[in-house]
C-alpha cells in the first residue's frame, strides 16, 4: 500500500492572501494530485496545520480548500487520515 504524507498546508496563509491561494492551487492541480494519480497512491496522511488560523476560516479560503484539495481527494477516492 502506497501512502503520501503531507503537512502544513496552511490554507488561508498570510491573511487569506489571493496570491498564496493561487500558488496552492497550481501546486495541487499541476503537481500533487497528478503525482498521486500517476503512482496510484490512494492513502494520504496529513500531519497537521490544514488551515492557517485556529479561530475562524474565511469563506473564500474554505471554498478554495474544498475545491482544490478536499473535492479532488473524494473524486480520486483517496483516503485522508490525520495524524
Amino acid at each position: 500500500m502506497k501512502t503520501a504524507i503531507l503537512t502544513d498546508t496552511h490554507f488561508g496563509a498570510r491573511n487569506d492572501n489571493i496570491a498564496f491561494a493561487g500558488y496552492f492551487s497550481k501546486f495541487y492541480e499541476n503537481i500533487f494530485f497528478p503525482y498521486l494519480k500517476k503512482h496510484n497512491i490512494k492513502n494520504l496522511i496529513h500531519m497537521g496545520d490544514v488551515f492557517d488560523r485556529r479561530k475562524f476560516v474565511n469563506y473564500k479560503t474554505l471554498y478554495d480548500a474544498r475545491s482544490m484539495f478536499f473535492d479532488p481527494l473524494a473524486e480520486e477516492d483517496i483516503e485522508c487520515r490525520q495524524s
